[in-house]
């Protein structure tokens, strides 16, 4: 995990300084989707329509690299320990949401 202090162009050509990103190095084995658990996903609206979806996100934790914050090989997912979660949420840090891995929802495609 890096950090890297950035600036953020707002519209008007203000600048706020205050901000910094997050590089995700650690990595996992490649999410297994067969091991997750058919569930249907209600629609996001309301005029929407219910999709087959998969409940459990299951990654090949033999190639885990045992880093705190890591994304499973392929995957636009962050996934974080225990640690983490309870070092951030001790913070109160903002604009984060955790779930387990094992209530993780997904479309199945």
């Amino acid at each position: 995990m890096a950090f890297r202090e950035v600036q953020i162009a707002l519209r008007g050509g203000r600048q706020v300084d205050d901000y910094a990103a997050l590089a995700v190095l650690g990595r996992a084995g490649a999410i297994d989707r067969s091991l997750s658990e058919p569930v249907t996903i209600d629609a996001p609206i309301a005029a929407g329509t219910a999709m087959k979806g998969l409940r459990g996100l299951y990654f090949g934790l033999d190639q885990w690299d045992g880093s705190d914050v890591f994304s499973p090989e392929g995957a636009f997912t962050v996934i974080v320990t225990d640690r983490v979660r309870h070092a951030i949420t001790a913070a109160k840090l903002t604009n984060v949401r955790f779930l387990s891995v094992l209530e993780f929802e997904q479309l199945a495609v």
